[in-house]
């Protein structure tokens, strides 16, 4: 299976896992900043913008489990419904990039 935003199937399983365990209310999950656009470095973090109805306190246990994770790089979560900074929302829509879906009882993988 073929890197997308620098990241190996393993690193994707490990953030779709967590996702399927804890992830109530997110319907899709999207790449921004550095990873969405190529420029990343290897030590690049990760910000993933989550869509659908989800609680803050979903937001905050995600961001926990992706820090305790094997993830060699730190993840950064919002909830695109609580971002209330106008330009991070612009960055967001100008660059953002699928990563995964829900499908039935667990997220999928978009492939690009």
């Amino acid at each position: 299976m073929k890197e997308m935003f620098g990241l190996s199937a393993a690193q994707r399983d490990v953030l779709r896992e967590i996702l399927n365990a804890e992830g109530k209310g997110v319907e899709r999950v999207a790449v921004f900043g550095s990873r969405a656009t190529g420029r990343q470095r290897p030590n690049s973090d990760l910000d993933l913008v989550l869509y659908g109805d989800i609680d803050e306190a979903v937001c905050a246990r995600l961001w926990t489990l992706f820090q305790e994770s094997s993830l060699p790089f730190s993840v950064d979560v919002k909830s695109y419904a609580a971002i209330n900074h106008p330009p991070l929302r612009t960055h967001i829509d100008a660059v953002s990039r699928p990563l995964f879906v829900r499908s039935g009882t667990g997220f999928t993988t978009v492939d690009e």
